[in-house]
């Protein structure tokens, strides 16, 4: 058996509520997902960007953020996409 420091732990954002880990990685992380698309009011977006917030602040040492410049629908159809309008405030702390 392996110790819990030599396996990766794959989570949802509601059930890391509360943890820490020394490396995040945040999939997905784009317009469309964060927040999510079919969210039209406020308060959903209030509450989508809280679970943002809590999926990067689970990170002790290192934070990575991921997206797809490109995602296909069911259709076949290529259309592009944009990191999460979550991420334009701080941004510029990320290299």
């Amino acid at each position: 058996s392996k110790s819990i420091r030599e396996r990766v732990y794959v989570t949802t954002v509601h059930k890391a509520k509360g943890l820490e880990f020394d490396n995040v990685i945040v999939f997905d992380a784009a317009d469309g997902r964060y927040p999510n698309a079919f969210n039209k009011s406020k308060k959903q977006d209030e509450e989508n960007a809280r679970k943002f917030y809590v999926a990067m602040s689970r990170a002790k040492r290192r934070l990575y953020i991921a997206y797809s410049l490109q995602m296909i629908d069911r259709y076949g159809r290529v259309h592009n996409r944009e990191l999460t309008p979550f991420m334009d405030a701080i941004q510029k702390r990320f290299n």
